[in-house]
């Protein structure tokens, strides 16, 4: 098993990333904030805040808001689907 990253950078416009939690990585997020011991955690948790934050804001149209939450929660379905394909179908 190849190690992932706790959470997901997501091209969301030219140039704009936003990241989201990655629940199918081997220590996910809200796993490594409650038990890990990583520095890098916290940045990591406060990237993906400001991500939802900026969603939330009046910094973007609504309607911009909406359509980078449907490019968000496609490729959290991509990586759901990628978890759940056993590894022998990946060979």
């Amino acid at each position: 098993m190849t190690k992932q990253s706790p959470i997901l950078r997501i091209t969301v416009a030219e140039g704009a990333v936003m990241p989201i939690p990655n629940r199918y990585a081997e220590r996910p997020l809200e796993y490594s904030l409650r038990y890990g011991h990583t520095p890098d955690v916290r940045f990591m948790a406060a990237e993906v805040v400001q991500s939802f934050d900026y969603l939330l804001s009046q910094d973007i149209s609504t309607t911009e808001a909406i359509r980078r939450l449907r490019i968000l929660r496609a490729k959290w379905c991509e990586a759901r689907e990628a978890a759940l394909v056993s590894p022998a179908e990946r060979a």
